[in-house]
């Protein structure tokens, strides 16, 4: 079999010397480090390769190829071998090699294979769950989850005639996409006060959002929009009358205050318990707030906090590029 150059570790078979029968190695692929017939031999390319032995042999090392770029797996220095064990699954998963619904290695195969501890082999599997790559079960085997996170591309919720942003985000991921929503009157507090420009106590109007992809809470959204603004118009209640789901954009425009400017904020922050229990979110899975803030030109008209499930989520942003002036110089051309 002919060589091929990549970068490989070593790996003791967790199955030689034993009977003819099947066993599992956690490999991607095994490959025969002999042309000797009395040695192991493989079949198949995944994970759970069933090896074919001769009894008695010696052959007991075997190598697995992974897709690396941060060093050996077998790296000497151990103090984040859990990383690199999570990397070498997490590739497997996110390449298909590792199907959803897949089984891992048990925490006793991972050991075996890497020569490590069964609290980093702990480690590196919770580190993919906390990613939303695995789910686990007390005494069972972790399975591959399926991972096709959302993609969030802001610039197409604000402009005219959005269609349903979130519903082409879930399905495009072949899921099934609705929400919920329950819209009060409240009384701005001093941070939504100080985004809408208002006095704390100021009446506004809150609705608040749960989004779902195949019945899954993905992105809760807690809106507020300025009463002194929308009261009496027809755009008062964000879901109901002509411009229900229409959004922000045309929303306002339909009152004269067309927005001219939209500011998006992130950051990321472990999740509140109350949170967990909405998104159903596993032990270890941080959360993104995007604080928005909606203008018409120096007037905000509305801000939110949208909060997302980081594990099912990528936040794709659109940054357009002026054109070069005419009798500017390019910084090239200084």
């Amino acid at each position: 079999m002919a060589s091929t150059s990549v970068r490989v570790v070593t790996l003791k078979s967790i199955l030689c010397p034993r009977p003819v029968g099947t066993a599992v190695v956690c490999v991607s692929s095994v490959r025969r480090l002999s042309d000797d017939p009395q040695a192991v031999t493989w079949h198949a390319k995944s994970w759970y390769a069933k090896i074919t032995t001769r009894q008695g042999t010696g052959a007991s090392t075997w190598h697995a190829k992974f897709a690396q770029k941060g060093g050996d797996v077998n790296n000497s220095d151990t103090e984040y071998m859990y990383e690199r064990i999570a990397k070498a699954l997490r590739d497997q998963i996110l390449t298909r090699e590792l199907a959803p619904g897949g089984k891992l290695p048990t925490q006793d195969e991972l050991c075996e294979a890497f020569g490590v501890s069964r609290q980093v082999a702990r480690q590196a599997l919770d580190l993919l769950g906390t990613e939303g790559l695995i789910d686990r079960q007390q005494g069972g085997r972790a399975t591959v989850r399926l991972y096709d996170p959302l993609v969030r591309r802001a610039s197409l919720h604000y402009k005219s005639l959005p269609g349903a942003p979130f519903a082409e985000e879930a399905l495009a991921t072949d899921r099934t996409p609705r929400y919920t929503y329950e819209t009060t009157e409240a009384r701005a507090d001093l941070e939504t006060a100080t985004r809408l420009k208002i006095a704390v106590g100021d009446p506004v109007i809150q609705t608040d959002y749960m989004s779902y992809a195949n019945d899954e809470p993905l992105m809760i959204v807690t809106s507020f929009e300025p009463l002194a603004i929308t009261r009496g118009t027809v755009i008062e209640r964000p879901e109901e009358g002509t411009f229900m789901g229409d959004g922000i954009i045309d929303r306002f425009t339909a009152i004269a205050l067309r927005p001219t400017r939209v500011v998006e904020r992130l950051h990321s922050r472990m999740p509140r318990p109350s949170e967990v229990k909405q998104l159903q979110l596993k032990p270890g899975t941080p959360v993104l707030v995007i604080v928005r803030t909606v203008y018409s030109d120096d007037t905000p008209v509305e801000t939110g906090t949208l909060l997302l499930a980081s594990n099912q989520y990528k936040l794709e942003y659109t940054i357009p590029v002026a054109p070069l002036t005419p009798g500017i110089p390019s910084s090239g051309e200084q």
